[in-house]
């Protein structure tokens, strides 16, 4: 378990118990950027400005995301979270949630808008894996890791706009059992993300970039119902805008949070900084091997 500090997107995350799966320690001597504690929590005073099954956006800003009765996430001010669990409730599960969605969430009340993508980091080159709930992004970046790729982050990935550096997140990957056994990890020793899922916490802390990479590239990953083969092109600014605003972690209420500005000059500065490609996979019948490669070769070029 690690005890103390942690380093997390370039903040200091102080956690108030032991966890395995918390991010690596941190050593300097810095400031606290995000506090996070476990206790019961009342929901925030009203009026409540946006409201989705799970999650609720309140006065000031303040973010409630509730799982099921047995846990929920208090998320205020882009540096407190508090976590609502019963004692049945797993590390695994609390995780799932915790280091991905709430600190995108976080990052979002902070005017840092994250996109919903993994990123991955060659030869001091980073390259985003972003698409839609299910494509492959967190597989695909496990099979180019296998292949020598480092680690940023798995579910989200946040950006500074300013220097267009990636900072890393997390060092796990959330893999699917039978993706994971393809990768050659013993599927049955991953932590399953939640109660009875075949979907489990695969450890990648070996693989993880000690410090902020340079951005240089944006893939979009689609599944080409049609298609027999993979491809991969390059796509204009103004379809890129519109679909990275697809992909923007959060964005259904960034509204209701005033961060409409800072996610237009996050995708803009995304857009005219760096390349954009769609990479298209067949629907079924298609292995990664060839993906990688086709990835490989593009980020050759």
């Amino acid at each position: 378990s690690v005890t103390g500090d942690s380093a997390l997107w370039g903040w200091r995350v102080r956690i108030d118990r032991p966890s395995t799966f918390a991010p690596p320690g941190i050593g300097e001597d810095r400031p606290v950027d995000i506090t996070i504690r476990h206790a019961a929590f009342s929901p925030p005073s009203p009026p409540l400005l946006f409201e989705s099954p799970l999650v609720g956006v309140f006065a000031e800003g303040a973010i409630v995301l509730r799982i099921n009765p047995g846990l929920g996430f208090l998320i205020e001010g882009g540096a407190r979270i508090t976590v609502d669990a019963t004692a049945q409730t797993g590390e695994a599960e609390i995780a799932t949630f915790l280091f991905g969605q709430c600190l995108g969430f976080l990052a979002l009340q902070r005017r840092q808008p994250a996109l919903r993508a993994a990123s991955v980091v060659r030869d001091g080159r980073a390259v985003v894996l972003a698409g839609a709930a299910g494509v492959g992004k967190s597989t695909l970046a496990a099979a180019l890791m296998a292949k020598g790729w480092g680690l940023l982050a798995d579910e989200v990935t946040l950006i500074d706009p300013r220097t267009l550096l990636i900072p890393p997140a997390f060092g796990r990957i959330k893999l699917w059992k039978d993706s994971a056994t393809h990768l050659g990890l013993e599927a049955a020793a991953l932590p399953a993300v939640r109660p009875g899922w075949n979907k489990g916490h695969a450890p990648y802390g070996g693989h993880l970039a000690p410090a902020p990479v340079p951005l240089a590239a944006i893939i979009l990953i689609e599944q080409a119902y049609t298609a027999k083969t993979a491809g991969i092109d390059k796509i204009a600014p103004r379809e890129a805008l519109a679909a990275l605003n697809d992909q923007l972690h959060g964005g259904t209420f960034a509204g209701a949070l005033a961060a409409r500005p800072a996610c237009f000059d996050l995708l803009t500065t995304l857009v005219g900084g760096v390349p954009v490609f769609q990479l298209s996979r067949p629907w079924h019948g298609m292995t990664l091997a060839p993906l990688v490669e086709l990835l490989t070769a593009e980020m050759a070029r």
